[in-house]
């Protein structure tokens, strides 16, 4: 990505760079949240270690987190590509901007994929395999995203203010 490509969008307002801010928190109490929920990301162990209530505890969260990630990272990506669009000048193409979207397209189709997977563990009774898969793929392609695009971005915007 060339720095060029960040200069020429317009400073982004207080507000605009806070609700990105704001966005970015939620996606990481979402992650903090997985964490605390299945004991067993980082491990070979499945729920039968757990005690009863835990595992059903978690069974019953399964699907909250599915619909969650989907309504976050969809809801976040047209935020930020709105906030995008109005630091571009009128009748300008900003290819960073397009390299931009297109990941968030790539990004919510692997989640698509990852809630399908995760769904599928699910129903099979998996419930730590369904939480393993999908927090394996959102810190995956979280930090690809942040690292390759989000952060640049917000970096360039706080220099220029």
């Amino acid at each position: 990505m060339k720095n060029r490509e960040l200069t020429d969008l317009q400073l982004m307002s207080t507000e605009d760079l806070e609700l990105m801010q704001t966005e970015h928190e939620r996606l990481h109490r979402y992650i903090t949240n997985l964490e605390e929920t299945c004991i067993h990301l980082q491990d070979n162990l499945n729920c039968s270690s757990c005690d009863k209530e835990k595992r059903a505890s978690c069974h019953g969260r399964v699907p909250s987190f599915l619909y969650v990630l989907h309504e976050l990272t969809e809801k976040h990506f047209y935020h930020e590509e709105f906030i995008m669009a109005k630091r571009l000048q009128p009748d300008q193409s900003n290819s960073y901007f397009e390299k931009h979207k297109h990941a968030h397209k790539l990004v919510l189709d692997a989640f698509h994929q990852a809630i399908i997977e995760a769904d599928a563990n699910y129903e099979l009774g998996k419930i730590a395999e369904a939480y393993k898969s999908l927090y394996a793929k959102v810190m995956h392609e979280l930090k690809t995203h942040a690292y390759e695009f989000d952060d640049p971005f917000i970096k360039s915007m706080i220099e220029k203010s």
